[in-house]
C-alpha cells in the first residue's frame, strides 16, 4: 500500500509582526496543530520575596564608588529592570551615558549576591509556588521561562536558593534590555528555539506582580496572571486589568482558569 504524505506550505502570521513560511509534513502540521502552551514568570514578588539585602548591596555598592547614600527602597524596584535602575541611580548622580560604571555596578552586585544572598534571612518563596511548578511539569506541551527585572546570574542565583533554577531553562533577563516591555519578547523567542516550538499570543502567559508585569504582557497580547501578593499590589494590579488575579498559588481557581483558557 502505498504510504500517504501531506507537504505543503502555509504562513502565519508570527508574534514578531511579520509573516513566516513554513514547510509541513503530516507530522509536523500535527505538530503545529497541538496546543503549547508558554508560562513566563516574573521573580521577584511572584516566584520568591528577595527581602531586603538586593536594595541593601546597591546601596553598599554606590557608598563605596561615589560616597552617596542612595537609600534604594522597595519602589524604586518593583517592576524595572536592574539595568534602569542602576543608569537611573548614575543619572542623578551626575553620570549619564557611562556604560563603564555599569558595569562596574553589575560586577560588584553579581559578586555581592553570589557571596551573601545565600544568607539573606528574610527572603522567602511564595506560597504554593513550588507546587503549582510541579504541576506545571506534569502538563503536557506546557513549558516555562522567566521575564524577569534582575540581571541573569542574579536571577538564577536568587532561585538557586530554594531550589528552583531547574525549572527554568531560558527567559528574558535585566540585562537583555532596559525596557521590560522587550524582555517579553526576548523571552517568546528564546523559548522558540530551545523547544524547536512556536507559541501564539494567545498561549503565551505572563505571571507579574506589577503593573509593568502586565502591560509587558498585553503589549504583544500575552496573557497575563497577576500575582498580588502583598495587599499593596491588589489595587495596582485591578487596575492594570490582567486576565487573571491570585493571591498566591493555593488560589483554587488558578488551575481552572489555566485550563478553561487553553481549552477556548
Amino acid at each position: 500500500m502505498a504510504r500517504f504524505s501531506l507537504d505543503c506550505c502555509c504562513y502565519y502570521y508570527a508574534w514578531v509582526g511579520r509573516y513566516r513560511q513554513i514547510s509541513l509534513s503530516a507530522l509536523s502540521l500535527r505538530w503545529l496543530c497541538m496546543k503549547k502552551r508558554l508560562f513566563l514568570f516574573d521573580i521577584d514578588g511572584t516566584l520568591i520575596f528577595a527581602g531586603g539585602c538586593p536594595r541593601i548591596y546597591f546601596s553598599r555598592i554606590f557608598m563605596e564608588l561615589f560616597q552617596q547614600d542612595l537609600r534604594f527602597i522597595a519602589k524604586d524596584f518593583l517592576g524595572r529592570t536592574d539595568s534602569f535602575i542602576i543608569r537611573q541611580a548614575l543619572k542623578k548622580l551626575g553620570y549619564s551615558n557611562r556604560p563603564d560604571l555599569e558595569a562596574l555596578i553589575v560586577r560588584r552586585f553579581i559578586a555581592l549576591m553570589n557571596d551573601e544572598f545565600i544568607h539573606c534571612p528574610d527572603s522567602t518563596l511564595v506560597p504554593g509556588v513550588r507546587e503549582f511548578l510541579e504541576w506545571c511539569n506534569t502538563q503536557e506541551d506546557l513549558y516555562l521561562g522567566l521575564i524577569t527585572g534582575n540581571l541573569r546570574p542574579s536571577a538564577y542565583i536568587k532561585l538557586e536558593k530554594f531550589g528552583l533554577d531547574a525549572y527554568f531553562e531560558s527567559g528574558g533577563f535585566g540585562d537583555d534590555s532596559i525596557e521590560r516591555n522587550e524582555l517579553s519578547r526576548l523571552a517568546v523567542q528564546r523559548a522558540e528555539k530551545l523547544y524547536d516550538a512556536v507559541f501564539f499570543p494567545e498561549d503565551v502567559y505572563v505571571f507579574g506582580d506589577t503593573p509593568h508585569d502586565v502591560a509587558c504582557a498585553h503589549a504583544w497580547n500575552y496573557q497575563c496572571v497577576g500575582v498580588a501578593s502583598t495587599e499593596s499590589r491588589v489595587r495596582p494590579l485591578l487596575e492594570s486589568q490582567p486576565q487573571w488575579i491570585i493571591r498566591d498559588y493555593n488560589d483554587s481557581g488558578l488551575i481552572d482558569f489555566l485550563n478553561g483558557a487553553s481549552a477556548n
